[in-house]
């Protein structure tokens, strides 16, 4: 069983829940990271709460970021003078990677005995299984355009908005673990 903040291996890659940051905007964010292309890029994870006010959701606000504490920090459109953005933009076979290695993150967290505070659940508030992509979470090259030969890459990204659910029998195990708990 890993720790909360521990590398997990996946036959995809590595990823972990890297904990809270007070960012560069002063606001905490609770925060991912993945390894990519050989290097660590971390992201953004939240709670979205459901109308009861308890139960709960997850949403992945941003991903990219070389520093946990430039998550948050606005993306490619505000590049520094060498002209390299705060994000990372990546390929769509690595966008592909990233959204399985989160939902596997996610899925390892809920077996947890010490969970991330975004997979807290209490016998009042439950992770009701999905996780939503926010859009332009992720920095992804078109798949029609030469990357080669970009010049101004920052109108040439697509963002892929999707919402992910854990099966119901994924997540019996964690329910279970926390019934035994009351």
């Amino acid at each position: 069983m890993s720790q909360t903040f521990d590398w997990i291996q996946f036959s995809e890659g590595r990823a972990r829940f890297a904990g809270g940051y007070r960012c560069w905007d002063e606001e905490g964010r609770d925060t991912f990271a993945l390894e990519l292309r050989g290097n660590q890029y971390f992201g953004e994870i939240d709670n979205a709460f459901l109308d009861n006010h308890n139960d709960y959701n997850l949403v992945i606000r941003a991903f990219g970021y070389g520093r946990g504490e430039d998550v948050g920090m606005p993306g490619v459109g505000d590049a520094d003078v060498l002209g390299v953005g705060v994000r990372g933009i990546f390929t769509p076979e690595e966008e592909a990677i990233a959204r399985t290695l989160v939902l596997q993150l996610v899925q390892a967290g809920l077996e947890f005995e010490d969970p991330p505070i975004v997979l807290d659940q209490t016998d009042t508030s439950r992770f009701m299984g999905k996780i939503t992509f926010q859009e332009g979470w992720m920095l992804v090259w078109s798949d029609h355009i030469d990357t080669s030969a970009m010049a101004d890459y920052s109108t040439q990204i697509s963002a892929r908005p999707t919402t992910l659910t854990i099966p119901q029998s994924c997540r019996g195990n964690a329910l279970s673990k926390l019934e035994n708990y009351k």
